[in-house]
């Protein structure tokens, strides 16, 4: 399973907009962050795995609408 960015708050109750990737093994019950360039921030996006690769449509971001 593959979780990308989202959205969250601060103990301000400020929006955060995140862009970590993490992958969960359901075979060892564990996460691992991957890192990767360039960083998109978003959320309410969709994406899909094609390969080695993934492709993120769409989402919002702290200033717009993609």
């Amino acid at each position: 399973m593959i979780i990308h960015g989202g959205k969250g708050s601060s103990n301000a109750l400020k929006e955060i907009y995140l862009g970590d990737l993490w992958i969960y093994n359901f075979v060892k019950r564990n996460w691992t962050e991957i890192e990767y360039l360039p960083k998109v921030i978003k959320s309410f996006h969709q994406g899909c795995i094609y390969g080695n690769k993934m492709l993120i449509f769409g989402g919002k971001s702290s200033d717009k609408i993609h």
